[in-house]
């Protein structure tokens, strides 16, 4: 079963109970303590529907919570937090469900995200606008029958690794070319011992997959484009590594091994995901039937 659930996402539709809960006073308590204009732009945020943000042009720009003050932006983030909590309970819920049916000891469940949100981390806010950690850094839960311990995986890995980690939990002996590994064994034991380099791409809104940003992370280090293509930046987010730039014809005088390695799999990734960009149609409009919009309906938009 797949179920897709648009929360935590924006609108921050908190939940007042949950807010106290979390926060120990309530929204409008909260909301009090803020500068009178910020006060004033959040007093009924969390309530705010899809259609009150985005018809109605009540949604707070980018541009605008760069000048809110750090109590405001907290208070914004909080309300996100809020909907992580009603994701969390939902989800105990359908753990419940799975026992009471005694279907838990044979599920493999698998909890993950499309995507982070920022929330004021190098200027940038909500998601889809830059490739960093706050928007590319997503959960991966997976919860393996008959294994009642819990581990934390130390190792950078991808969602292309989810669909060859099913397929060796349940058995099924099949070769898919989706660049990805299995992350355990079908008993559920860690295979991983190394970090891999994880490619991201944003497209921008641009059609030719060519065109679009992209970037590496292995371990804590992240590398990025530069204005010349045959040179990358590449920054160590635990800040043990002075942030250098790599230049491929002169990556063979790189001494970390680290950083060389996370620089040629940036070249590497990127030649390989613009081969596969020239087997994508060119996209176009076409006309939708009833059944797309019951389709895309049921997905919540």
């Amino acid at each position: 079963a797949y179920i897709h659930l648009l929360d935590p996402h924006e609108p921050y539709q908190a939940d007042p109970t949950i807010f106290e809960k979390l926060f120990a006073r309530s929204i409008a308590d909260a909301v009090a303590e803020l500068p009178p204009v910020e006060s004033a732009a959040l007093s009924d945020y969390h309530a705010l529907t899809w259609l009150e943000i985005f018809r109605d042009d009540r949604r707070l720009s980018p541009k605008t919570l760069r000048g809110f003050s750090p109590p405001a932006i907290a208070h914004f983030s909080h309300l996100y937090d809020c909907e992580i909590q009603a994701i969390d309970r939902e989800f105990g819920r359908l753990e419940t469900y799975l026992k009471e049916r005694n279907w838990h000891d044979r599920t493999v469940t698998v909890v993950t995200s499309d995507h982070g949100e920022a929330f004021g981390e190098d200027g940038q806010f909500y998601h889809a606008s830059y490739i960093h950690d706050p928007q590319t850094h997503v959960p991966l839960l997976i919860g393996v029958p008959g294994r009642s311990e819990g581990s934390r995986v130390p190792w950078t890995v991808s969602q292309l690794d989810i669909h060859p980690t099913l397929l060796e939990l349940a058995g099924v002996a099949v070769q898919r070319p989706s660049g990805g590994a299995p992350l355990c064994s079908r008993n559920g034991k860690i295979t991983v011992e190394q970090h891999r380099p994880v490619l991201t791409t944003l497209d921008h809104l641009r059609a030719d997959p060519a065109t679009w940003e992209a970037g590496i992370a292995f371990g804590s280090l992240r590398v990025r484009p530069t204005e010349d293509i045959f040179t990358v930046h590449v920054h160590d987010t635990k800040g043990e590594r002075p942030a250098r730039r790599v230049s491929l014809t002169q990556i063979d005088n790189t001494s970390d091994r680290e950083i060389r390695f996370a620089a040629e799999s940036y070249f590497l990734e990127r030649q390989r995901f613009n081969r596969l960009a020239q087997d994508i149609p060119a996209p176009g409009w076409g006309t939708g039937t009833s059944s797309d919009e019951e389709s895309l309906r049921a997905l919540g938009y």
